[in-house]
């Protein structure tokens, strides 16, 4: 299981991972290419094109998510990571769930597992962003069977 590295749309050769990991920026001239940065681990990498440094932000995602396998030796599913994650810490945000389970689309795993006939708790908390501000984020709780 591989989490792909989705992008914006770039703008005068800014762009941003739709998961607000990776941000991708003009070098200072424009001979110079592209620089990469990596706003969680805080790394960087320069590259020539935009296409390189996205091929980079890609291998690093891939290197920090090995392939989390069942009892059986069958590969987990993203829904089955968050079904353990919720079960065993009884919480799960956004962030949480990209940094630790390589997750993007939490809100949709939410959504399968509740297909399933689960319910899921949520509540709105308060965390405070990398630029010091307070935001508003969705956070999940450990599910509960539905009756039906």
């Amino acid at each position: 299981m591989t989490t792909k590295v989705e992008w914006q749309n770039s703008r005068e050769g800014f762009t941003a991972s739709k998961c607000g990991r990776f941000e991708i920026r003009p070098g200072p001239s424009p001979r110079s290419g592209y620089i990469l940065k990596d706003t969680v681990a805080g790394e960087r990498f320069d590259g020539d094109t935009q296409r390189q440094v996205k091929d980079m932000a890609q291998e690093w995602v891939d290197a920090e998510h090995s392939t989390p396998r069942q009892a059986d030796g069958k590969v987990k599913t993203q829904k089955q990571l968050v079904m353990d994650h919720l079960n065993k810490h009884g919480k799960l945000t956004r962030a949480t769930a990209f940094t630790e389970l390589g997750v993007c689309e939490l809100s949709s795993r939410i959504g399968e597992i509740e297909a399933d006939g689960w319910l899921v708790p949520r509540a709105v908390v308060k965390v405070t962003a990398r630029n010091q501000r307070t935001v508003k984020v969705m956070e999940y709780h450990q599910p509960m069977k539905a009756a039906r």
